[in-house]
Parts: structure tokens; sequence; C-alpha cells
């Protein structure tokens, strides 16, 4: 069984958290697919914060595992396995001791390690990608906002300082994604509204 669920802007994005463990309640869990740079430690943080986590939660890129306290009785390990270059490397770590214990696990790059996702796991796939293959292109630009041509290659919002910007907008089978628009101008600006007259 799959739900989808979608934020148009990042202050609801603890009302999908939330909505997501409601959901899943009996699971604990949960591999994250999606391309690079598109918001699964966001989302972990999200979850994690409803769940009563009160530390920083970042991506365990190095130490391939972070480990955080929820309340007494629960505990949350974050799983980066980006830099793993063998399957074998998760045994190094004894993820067995991490995924067959009661404790929440929220896993990014599962595709390092297939044989060790189960099927009872929650998978959680980025909706810009999932089931594209490889025949997409996603281009990242700088820019403080543009109107798309045609509105219905809008394909999210993002509120900055009262203002509503398009973060994301498709052709076809080509994406593009602002990031940091507070911190560019009138270049970055120009390339997203040519990006949208594709």
């Amino acid at each position: 069984m799959s739900k989808t669920f979608f934020a148009e802007n990042l202050e609801q994005l603890n009302s999908i958290a939330k909505q997501i463990l409601d959901y899943t309640s009996t699971h604990r869990k949960f591999a994250f697919y999606a391309e690079m740079g598109v918001g699964k430690t966001t989302l972990i943080k999200a979850l994690s914060l409803q769940l009563g986590v009160t530390d920083i939660v970042s991506s365990p890129t190095f130490s391939i595992v972070n480990e955080y306290q929820a309340d007494e009785n629960t505990k949350i390990y974050h799983f980066d396995f980006y830099r793993i270059e063998d399957e074998k490397e998760a045994y190094d770590i004894g993820y067995e001791e991490y995924f067959f214990s009661n404790a929440y696990c929220f896993i990014e790059w599962p595709e390092k390690i297939p044989n060790l996702i189960e099927d009872n796991m929650v998978k959680i796939n980025n909706p810009l990608t999932a089931n594209m293959g490889d025949s997409f292109s996603m281009y990242f630009v700088h820019s403080y906002m543009s109107t798309s041509v045609n509105s219905e290659n809008i394909t999210g919002i993002v509120n900055y300082n009262g203002i509503d910007i398009v973060s994301m907008v498709n052709y076809k089978n080509s994406y593009g994604c602002q990031f940091h628009p507070e911190k560019s101008g009138e270049d970055g600006l120009n390339i997203l509204r040519n990006f949208t007259r594709i």
C-alpha cells in the first residue's frame, strides 16, 4: 500500500512528518530513496522533532550513524550509507544491533545496502524522481523570484520573507530547483526565466 504526502512549503513539513508517523505508526524502520540534495535529511529532522528529539539532527555522512534520544524509551538511529563502497561495511558497524532493535531507524542511501533492506520497512520516495528511471534532468539555479510562463510547470513554491517564490519548475522530463534564493540576484533569475521558457 502506498500513500502520497504533499507539502507546498517547508512550513508544512512538520505537519507532513506527523502524518507520516501516524500513517506508519506500527513501523519503526524507514528507508529514504532520493537523489542528493532533495531533502532527505530535512524530512528526517522533521520526523525526529515529531518524535520528541531536542538534539541537533544532522546527516551522519562521515560517522555513518547518529544516535538521538527522543524520550526515555525511544531511540532513533539515523544512517547515511552514501560513502560506503561495499555492503559489508554495514556489517562492520554492526547494523543488526540497530535494524533489529525496537528503535527507530532512518536510513539514507538504502540503495547502498539493498540486501539489508527488509520488505516490511517503510520506503519513502522522492516524488519528483520516483518511477522516472534515468531519463530526466535536474537543474539547480539561484534567483530571487520568477514567474513561470506556464503555471502548470510550477511544481513547488516556498515562502521567503512573506513572498511566495517559485522554487521548482518542470518541463517534460527536466526539472529546475532553486536554492539559496536570498543570496543571488539578476543572473540567477535570468537562468530560471530561461529555463521556464524551454
